[in-house]
């Protein structure tokens, strides 16, 4: 379980088999019990039990109860197998609702929804479901809640604006401003100096080449700006091979986005230190 470090929690139960409780205070709101599990593939009698009594003893609380991870019991098959119908029969006992309802593992030839996030306050859910990727063969879940804390303000990135810029007219102001001016006052400390200095110099700066606000997905493409709009598309139409189960010409077109990316990402150094 990654949490972020800004959030308070404390570790209710820790389990050798693979199961996590933790809770997260929130000022004037419930608190939030979140569980994560991964269920081996046997003893499912004994991993029954142990849920059942545990999500009970949690339910009552009457806190707001989140669980998630891989159950390996797939609910698509309740009406026909004991121990789906079983896990589906405790979990609504407890008002624990599923938020993701397609199948979470795909292959040739069979489809299962064995991960899964469960709520028992679905009211503040805004949206879930499964994202499409060939890291695994299982699928990523997503559910996104709304805010149990108070509004934080969106960090914002500034960048420099060289669209408009002109090296020449930098160049030409740059010349014309009477450095001499720095030296001439007295005494001649280096940190007035240099104070001097960098105001001169970065108002320059940003009189030729200004700032501006971009947003996340900006500041992410920009972190790596060999990832062209060509291979970004290219990585699109991926996703989707793999989604479709066509292996063989999602392989191919994986190893081909690799090489080109590889490719790019040599001619933007090349072109980079040339440059500068």
């Amino acid at each position: 379980m990654f949490i972020d470090e800004s959030l308070d929690y404390h570790v209710l139960e820790r389990t050798s088999n693979e199961v996590l409780w933790a809770e997260f205070p929130f000022e004037n709101k419930k608190n939030v019990i979140c569980g994560i599990f991964y269920r081996q593939h046997n003893s499912p009698e004994i991993f029954q039990s142990y849920f059942d009594e545990t999500i009970e003893k949690f339910a009552s609380s009457g806190k707001c109860i989140v669980i998630m991870g891989d159950f390996n019991i797939d609910l698509l098959k309740c009406a026909s197998s004991l121990y789906s119908h079983d896990f589906l029969t405790s979990l609504q006992s407890c008002f624990l609702v599923p938020t993701i309802d397609k199948p979470t593992r795909v292959c040739s030839t069979s489809a299962t929804l064995i991960d899964n996030i469960f709520i028992n306050n679905p009211d503040q859910v805004v949206a879930s479901g499964n994202i499409i990727s060939d890291i695994s063969d299982h699928f990523l879940q997503f559910c996104i809640l709304k805010s149990m804390r108070d509004k934080i303000k969106i960090r914002k990135f500034n960048v420099r604006d060289f669209s408009t810029s002109s090296r020449d007219s930098f160049n030409a102001d740059l010349s014309n401003v009477n450095w001499d001016t720095l030296t001439d006052k007295k005494p001649c400390d280096v940190d007035n100096l240099f104070s001097s200095f960098y105001n001169k110099f970065n108002k320059l700066i940003n009189k030729h080449v200004p700032t501006k606000t971009i947003s996340n997905r900006k500041a992410k493409q920009l972190s790596k700006p060999w990832i062209t709009k060509g291979i970004r598309i290219s990585i699109k139409v991926k996703n989707k091979l793999y989604a479709s189960g066509d292996t063989t010409n999602y392989k191919i077109y994986r190893d081909k986005i690799c090489t080109l990316t590889r490719l790019s990402k040599q001619q933007y150094y090349s072109k980079f230190l040339m440059i500068t």
